[in-house]
């Protein structure tokens, strides 16, 4: 496992099958595979609300593939194809206890929707992703995530954030989604 080729041939070996399957699923009649696989699920002391029939904590992560071709493009046209294509970041309001998801979108930059507007949107697939509870830094302070989510849905609310064409993860003034919209925190 520590050369190259060793790596490269495991890696198109696994993605291949896993592709392979994913494919079959999705050509599928509707109904003959579940819509949700659910995994571990991380304790959080964030802000949470449920969201057809999941619980979404402020500060979870959203991993999505479009159904668009320029999702396809990111997604597989790289060394390394991958199933996604974008991400976001949930914000739970502690008040109302509604959920915001913040994103970068090409056409119109930073910008913060409701759940189901997200889920409105073509998606293959969602992956959602939430910190671990036994890292360090959320042992420290559990409200982490919740302010990044906190801070990114201000930024997105308060004024126009432009998308980041050159990705120039450098430059704060512009942000591409993989920036989250928190960058600055």
């Amino acid at each position: 496992m520590k050369s190259d080729a060793a790596r490269t041939t495991l890696y198109r070996l696994l993605y291949g099958s896993r592709s392979a399957v994913e494919e079959i699923m999705m050509q599928a009649p509707t109904g003959t595979f579940p819509a949700l696989t659910r995994g571990t699920d991380e304790p959080s002391g964030t802000p949470a609300v449920k969201v057809r029939n999941v619980i979404l904590h402020s500060g979870d992560i959203l991993i999505s593939r479009g159904g668009a071709p320029t999702s396809a493009l990111i997604a597989r046209g790289n060394d390394y194809p991958g199933n996604f294509s974008h991400i976001a970041l949930v914000y739970v309001d502690p008040a109302s206890k509604e959920a915001k998801i913040v994103e970068s979108h090409i056409e119109v930059g930073v910008v913060a929707s409701t759940a189901e507007q997200y889920l409105s949107d073509k998606k293959l697939r969602v992956m959602l992703l939430r910190p671990r509870a036994d890292l360090s830094q959320i042992q420290k302070d559990p409200m982490l995530p919740h302010r990044a989510a906190e801070y990114a849905y201000k930024r997105a609310t308060e004024g126009h954030v432009p998308y980041d064409f050159p990705m120039d993860y450098k430059d704060h003034s512009k942000l591409f989604c993989s920036e989250g919209g928190f960058r600055g925190v």
